[in-house]
């Protein structure tokens, strides 16, 4: 009878589904310019840049994930620059999975390779991509077929592109800090530390490069109006302005 009742009690904490993330690279973790052929390979083989913060965002999220898959369609030849990038920016990786079919189609490799993260693992999922290529595309088709699995799809503004409602925005590592601590899953310590970093950064272009949108539409930050963290948006959204409308003056 012990037994049987260690045998239920261990079935049942095992039954109970973690969190899990699935990550692309270029454009949501690594400054790229994913949508430009040239630079995107002369970025991907010889820069490190990462956004801001975006370091400290993975590594708080270990207090309540168990692995973090990098899914990129970046050639398999690169791993080695990969790896490297993550080791310099002390990433924790579980898995990196690249493409080693050129010719296959974005959407679907990753579909597929979105599935079997799936297929062998219990947890649910949070899914972080961006809006260059074709991640809000991908996301939406998995949200469809997994709706009980993806607890959120995280997409990273970079074009400013019409996103469908079942996918999320983001815009910097801390705002989307702050949404994973509203939705009962990051601690405000670590939300601090992600803000502090992104607050402090004397380099916006490492928020937003040239090549990417600047933001200017308060409208963008209305989810956080109503929460703590009002007043740290508030000091996100000043200096976020502050940059894009100089910025704009010097176009």
């Amino acid at each position: 009878m012990k037994w049987m009742s260690f045998f239920l009690l261990f079935s049942a904490a095992n039954s109970f589904a973690g969190v899990s993330i699935i990550s692309d690279l270029d454009d949501t973790i690594k400054i790229t310019n994913a949508g430009n052929t040239l630079m995107a390979s002369y970025n991907g083989i010889l820069k490190t840049k990462v956004f801001t913060a975006m370091p400290t965002f993975l590594a708080e999220s270990r207090s309540y994930t168990d692995e973090l898959t990098i899914l990129s369609t970046s050639p398999f030849l690169i791993r080695p620059m990969v790896l490297r990038n993550f080791s310099e920016h002390d990433i924790d990786v579980d898995d990196v999975i690249l493409k080693t079919k050129l010719l296959k189609n974005s959407h679907s490799f990753k579909v597929g390779k979105i599935r079997e993260v799936l297929s062998r693992s219990n947890d649910d999922f949070i899914l972080l991509g961006d809006d260059v290529n074709a991640d809000v595309e991908v996301f939406d088709t998995i949200i469809k077929q997994f709706p009980k699995r993806i607890l959120v799809a995280y997409v990273h503004v970079v074009k400013g592109k019409k996103l469908p409602a079942s996918v999320t925005p983001y815009f910097t590592a801390a705002d989307l800090a702050m949404r994973e601590n509203l939705a009962g899953r990051m601690g405000p310590e670590g939300v601090m530390r992600v803000a502090e970093q992104v607050l402090e950064e004397p380099k916006m272009d490492r928020i937003f490069p040239g090549f990417a949108q600047c933001p200017r539409d308060p409208q963008g930050w209305n989810w956080v109006a109503a929460s703590s963290w009002k007043p740290v948006s508030d000091q996100m959204v000043a200096k976020i302005n502050k940059y894009c409308g100089q910025r704009a003056t010097q176009k």
